[in-house]
């Protein structure tokens, strides 16, 4: 395992160092290697040494270039060390610098409260056949949102990130859904072989408290599998924002109550 360096700033606003958490909070880290390696390639998301996340993966009998997504919502703080680990499946490969990209969101809190809340989860696997079958995404890496395991907590905003790592024979298709409702676009990889491939997916919708999230996919031909180590789904729920105020329209006509009456109190003494 290397590690990816991911040196080229293209867009900064945190008033930190690139590539590096600046205050204790909620990320999404997200991005995809352009891997060019014999027989693929394979990593992880990883802090202060450890992975984080589900693998992104990409094997093939030959030696193609293939965009591999990663996709992982966690807590850090100031100092911790946030790093792309990968390596070639057989002996040797290249990752290209142009068409590979990390994005870092952290999120800010308002009044001392957090703008997002998350769940991290990897899928525990399935096998797939010529029909939609429901993934399974029962194991938690993460989650600070008070509520149960890939489910909406509130009502409001959601983004829902990941990618399935799928080997299909023929290749795989599917979409997230709401209530058995498609949500988004379709996730789709056809192929002639076997290869395994991260297959990736993201939708924003918004979402209430009972309604039921969803990854269905099947195998374009007769028989496939989706591998749970390389698995992963995230959810990002965007927490409401107070309104600017009861509190500061309270302040403020308190201050218009006592300027009137310091007044009326001047005019009494005149």
């Amino acid at each position: 395992m290397k590690t990816i360096p991911f040196g080229t700033v293209e867009f900064n606003n945190t008033g930190g160092p690139a590539g590096a958490p600046w205050q204790s909070g909620l990320y999404q880290i997200n991005g995809s290697v352009l891997a060019g390696a014999a027989g693929g390639v394979t990593g992880y998301v990883t802090v202060n040494g450890t992975q984080r996340g589900d693998l992104f993966y990409y094997r093939e009998g030959g030696s193609g270039w293939v965009d591999v997504p990663f996709s992982v919502v966690t807590s850090l703080n100031p100092g911790d060390v946030v790093a792309i680990k990968a390596r070639s499946i057989s002996s040797s490969g290249i990752i290209d610098g142009g068409g590979s990209g990390m994005s870092i969101i952290g999120y800010n809190t308002i009044d001392s409260r957090p703008a997002a809340s998350a769940q991290q989860l990897r899928s525990t696997g399935a096998s797939l056949d010529s029909s939609m079958k429901t993934i399974p995404f029962g194991t938690v890496e993460f989650n600070n949102t008070g509520g149960p395991a890939g489910a909406p907590w509130q009502s409001g905003l959601y983004q829902i990130n990941g990618s399935v790592l799928a080997g299909a024979a023929g290749g795989v298709t599917g979409y997230v859904t709401v209530n058995g409702t498609q949500r988004g676009d379709l996730f789709h990889y056809s192929d002639g072989g076997n290869d395994w491939v991260d297959v990736p997916f993201s939708v924003v919708t918004s979402l209430n408290p009972g309604d039921v999230v969803a990854i269905k996919a099947r195998s374009i031909s007769s028989s496939g599998i989706i591998d749970g180590g390389g698995s992963g789904m995230s959810i990002v729920g965007m927490n409401a924002v107070p309104e600017p105020g009861i509190l500061s329209l309270l302040g403020a006509a308190g201050a218009v109550l006592l300027a009137q009456r310091r007044r009326l109190a001047r005019r009494a003494k005149r």
